[in-house]
């Protein structure tokens, strides 16, 4: 059975992994620290690319 994870849990996890905080981890994704948060929130989901960045 495979767990599906929601944008939110997957960025907070990746955060989490890389020790980074909302702030770093925009800047690392070309995001706003602003989104970050929003995706966190569950109030808007990750972009593909950023997806992919995030997996790769």
């Amino acid at each position: 059975m495979q767990v599906v994870m929601s944008d939110s849990e997957v960025m907070k996890r990746y955060r989490k992994k890389h020790g980074l905080t909302q702030e770093q981890a925009a800047k690392k994704l070309g995001l706003t620290r602003s989104m970050i948060a929003m995706i966190e929130n569950g109030q808007r989901y990750l972009p593909a690319n950023i997806v992919t960045k995030i997996q790769g």
